[in-house]
């Protein structure tokens, strides 16, 4: 639905953005999930301002805490992307609970050759001929996401994705590592609620680039929760007690 062009584009947005909450992890200046979400949502609205024809951004909820949220959604982020173009219009949303890598059960390994040669990755996307994101970014096409683990997810991360799962199947975590951020399904999380303690299961997971790119060429997302206005999705966000809100709208209409 959206052009080559774009689409590298918002692919170097998001893995630029990844990129400075890597560097600022290995700095030693992060280490609490939300702050972490919310300064990478703010990245990417900013990284985003160059790019024709799209706008992103990016709402604190006010009067809203943590932990309130939590308690009635599981989720730190609601998300929508709107695509309004070639006169196909189009909403979807998400919601995103952050989670750092080490914490209830969840654990991080990077690509690389397994024992049998093939890498350990899954659902990798393949956007076709750009053959490399930018010189200062941290994917280039094609590169595979780290493996995540889990055992039985602990009870707060149950009851997050099972909260999370009663208002949409469009629902994910997002483990945080010092070397990527990684994003997982909350179905397969809750899917290992009756798996036996201290016995590993690998995880589907999707890059950061790969989440958002497949949220815009509609391979994922709930109609649902899609907000076509700034202000509606931070309304909603609002009625629903995620402290924070992502809005990202493409369009090839004049404003």
């Amino acid at each position: 639905m959206i052009t080559a062009t774009i689409a590298d584009q918002l692919t170097r947005v998001f893995a630029d953005a990844e990129r400075s909450i890597l560097d600022r992890m290995e700095r030693g200046r992060g280490r609490q999930e939300p702050d972490l979400a919310s300064r990478l949502m703010e990245g990417i609205e900013i990284r985003g301002e160059a790019i024709d024809g799209v706008r992103i951004a990016f709402d604190t909820i006010d009067g809203i805490g943590t932990n309130a949220a939590e308690s009635v959604v599981g989720a730190d982020i609601l998300g929508s992307i709107h695509i309004d173009v070639g006169g196909v219009s189009l909403s979807k949303g998400f919601l995103l609970q952050a989670k750092m890598a080490g914490k209830d059960n969840l654990k991080f390994r990077p690509s690389g050759p397994s024992a049998t040669g093939p890498l350990d990755a899954s659902h990798v996307f393949d956007r076709g001929p750009i053959d490399r994101i930018g010189t200062g970014s941290t994917y280039r096409l094609g590169e595979v996401s780290g493996t995540v683990s889990i055992t039985k997810p602990s009870r707060r991360l149950e009851k997050q994705c099972e909260d999370m799962l009663r208002i949409t199947p469009a629902s994910y975590v997002l483990v945080i590592d010092q070397r990527q951020i990684t994003v997982v399904s909350a179905s397969a999380v809750r899917a290992h609620r009756h798996a036996a303690s201290g016995l590993r299961h690998e995880l589907g997971t999707k890059t950061l680039p790969d989440f958002f790119m497949n949220m815009a060429d509609c391979f994922i997302g709930d109609e649902r929760l899609g907000s076509s206005t700034q202000a509606d999705l931070v309304a909603r966000a609002t009625a629903l007690n995620v402290p924070t809100a992502l809005y990202l709208q493409m369009t090839d209409q004049q404003t």
